[in-house]
């Protein structure tokens, strides 16, 4: 059972996912085709929010529980990290998944999205009060993460 910095975690996740999953229903397929004001075009972020979603079960535990991932796993796109060669940098990442919401229908996009949230939720019900205590910044990032990019599909309105 996790204790009060899991548990902060947990809702602080919530939180902020329900900003996104607001603007997910209310925003039409035709609107996700759009640029945000930012620049980004709606898919294309979304496709980097279900990414770094996903990364979070690789991260924590690959850095934080020193344990390999479990035989087969692959982020949504299809990705699969090779072990033998460092990460690479975040705008490979960025660009990689970019692409891969270019290539998809707004519905993929959406339920990878909702796939990957659906995963982090279950992933980090397993998180420790030690872990959650020990790494508050980088799981305060990942709920922030939501936040930061819920105000750029506000801007689609």
């Amino acid at each position: 059972m996790p204790g009060d910095a899991a548990t902060r975690i947990l809702a602080e996740v919530a939180a902020n996912w329900s900003l996104v999953d607001a603007s997910l229903t209310r925003l039409s397929d035709e609107d996700l085709e759009r640029t945000t004001p930012a620049g980004w075009p709606a898919k294309e972020m979304l496709s980097h929010l279900a990414f770094w979603a996903e990364a979070v079960e690789g991260y924590v535990t690959l850095a934080i529980r020193l344990k390999p991932l479990p035989e087969g796993w692959q982020f949504g796109s299809g990705y699969v990290p090779d072990v033998d060669k460092p990460w690479p940098h975040f705008e490979e990442h960025n660009a990689r998944e970019a692409a891969w919401g270019r290539a998809h229908t707004p519905g993929e996009v959406r339920e990878r999205l909702r796939l990957a949230y659906a995963g982090l939720q279950q992933f980090l019900a397993t998180v420790t009060n030690d872990e959650a205590t020990t790494n508050e910044q980088y799981f305060h990032d990942v709920a922030g993460h939501y936040r930061e990019h819920a105000a750029e599909l506000d801007g689609l309105r």
